[in-house]
């Protein structure tokens, strides 16, 4: 309550999509007249276990077919320090943008640099409703998506984040085009040059956090001066290991536990669709294969939407050893990679390695409803069975969303949930590989034209890597609470 009174009374704020990445709705900006918009946010955010008062000013700029959007937030800790990680290199400057534009979605040419809340490629068999602000604003990441039609092609395509162009970093591509008799065929690539790209290295030791000995500190310079000392006097280095577990047992020969890698993940997709009852019914075949593993099938597929306000979809899908539809989902960024213990040590694991290596052949149905009700709730939920060929359990996935329109309900603005969670043997079941990821968001009307937004997001962590999920012990919570207002 304490922060609710804080937030009260500073009133003034806004978020316009709220926090970059939380909304799939495009900035207001976009396609507005005005040649101003201007939010400003006061409020608070738990993030790491540890709530920061938050100053937020997002200004968005049209500029004919150009659009600008920034998000400067400063984060003030308890003792009213600015989190200084936010501001300590160069690159941290992208994270103050939220989004750069060229065009529209459907003109010719659009392209988005920012945030990316739910990208799809083709029909899905490998990316699907990703995002790579999932975990904001802890983490921030400009990524970047366009469309591109001309010569009876479109080409679409996503980057997950410019700080990774040297790996490079999740690249999504897909070029489509009419055939005869009304078919339309595409192809696509999806590759993660490094999934390790997004390993945190505070103290810039080539040693990541979660793997280093001796955080703050050069690890290669700790062991040279360990070794000194071991050399100089071994009977006090001894003794001094009892105080310092940390400290290796022989350090002349001892290493950085972490030598620096790329673990690169690769799939190529093709797919034909054919529109019926003049658009209203979609039939679909699509067919995927990782690079140096398994393949997979999902046809026939249907799509049919027989009044704006409800589409069902329905697929057969067939998968061999080695295979996992939409591997790269609304949880990817969040364990592309997983911390494990192997003989005692923290050690490194991909996605690639755990989830994709490990998958057995099997088949199933996928199924999936979007509706309007009265104008009063939108939904979505999408439901995945896999059955397996031989031996194994079967797997399940659930994607679900749910929203109330509040115009009709006084004082709410806002009020919002979302579940999902991929490939597990029992569905709200906490699996170490099969995490998921929830949320709701709560907008509530203090006076006219003055709103607080309060929004809470739940992920999990093995945090003591012992393989078993402690409940709350190690529920990751984000959770803000912001009151807003608009200039223009």
């Amino acid at each position: 309550m304490r922060l609710v009174t804080i937030a009260v009374f500073l009133g003034c704020s806004l978020v316009t999509g709220w926090a970059q990445g939380n909304s799939p709705v495009e900035p207001a900006a976009e396609g507005s007249t005005q040649p101003f918009h201007l939010s400003v946010g006061v409020g608070a955010v738990t993030m790491d276990g540890e709530t920061y008062q938050q100053i937020s000013l997002r200004p968005e700029i049209p500029l004919g077919k150009f659009g600008i959007g920034l998000d400067i937030t400063i984060f003030f800790d308890a003792d009213g320090n600015i989190r200084s990680k936010d501001w300590d290199e160069p690159a941290d400057l992208l994270d103050k943008i939220r989004y750069l534009r060229y065009g529209h979605p459907g003109e010719q040419l659009y392209i988005r640099a920012g945030a990316l809340d739910n990208v799809t490629l083709g029909y899905g068999i490998l990316m699907k409703h990703y995002s790579n602000s999932i975990d904001y604003p802890s983490v921030r990441r400009l990524g970047a998506n366009f469309q591109v039609r001309g010569a009876g092609f479109q080409l679409e395509g996503m980057f997950n984040d410019f700080r990774e162009l040297t790996e490079p970093g999740l690249l999504g591509v897909r070029m489509s085009r009419p055939l005869l008799w009304g078919f339309t065929a595409g192809a696509s690539i999806v590759a993660d040059g490094n999934q390790y790209a997004n390993l945190v290295d505070e103290d810039n030791d080539d040693v990541p956090d979660e793997l280093d000995r001796f955080p703050g500190e050069n690890d290669t310079e700790v062991y040279s001066w360990l070794a000194a000392l071991y050399q100089s006097n071994q009977l006090a280095y001894d003794g001094l290991r009892g105080q310092y577990p940390e400290w290796p047992e022989d350090p002349t020969t001892a290493t950085p536990d972490y030598t620096p890698g790329k673990d690169p993940v690769t799939a190529v997709a093709f797919d034909l669709g054919y529109p019926l009852l003049g658009n209203k019914l979609l039939l679909y075949a699509q067919g995927a294969h990782f690079v140096a593993h398994g393949f997979g099938i999902a046809a026939p597929g249907v799509v049919f939407q027989p009044v704006n306000s409800l589409s069902m979809g329905v697929e057969y899908r067939s998968y061999t050893d080695e295979f996992i539809p939409e591997f790269f989902d609304r949880t990817y960024e969040l364990n592309r990679y997983s911390v494990v213990d192997v003989n005692g040590q923290a050690a490194l694991r991909s996605r690639e390695s755990y989830l994709l290596a490990n998958a057995k052949a099997a088949r199933g149905v996928y199924a999936s409803v979007n509706f309007q009700l009265l104008s009063l709730v939108d939904g979505t939920l999408a439901y995945t069975s896999m059955h397996p060929v031989a031996e194994g359990d079967q797997t399940n996935t659930i994607y679900g969303s749910l929203g109330l329109n509040m115009a009709r309900v006084p004082k709410l603005t806002e009020l919002s949930a979302y579940y999902y969670q991929a490939n597990v043997k029992k569905l709200f079941i906490l699996e170490p590989n099969a995490l998921p990821i929830w949320g709701y968001k709560i907008g509530y009307e203090i006076t006219s034209g003055v709103n607080l937004l309060l929004n809470y997001r739940y992920t999990y962590q093995d945090l003591d890597g012992d393989g078993i999920i402690s409940g709350t012990a190690e529920q990751v919570k984000t959770f803000s609470i912001e009151t807003y207002f608009t200039v223009r």
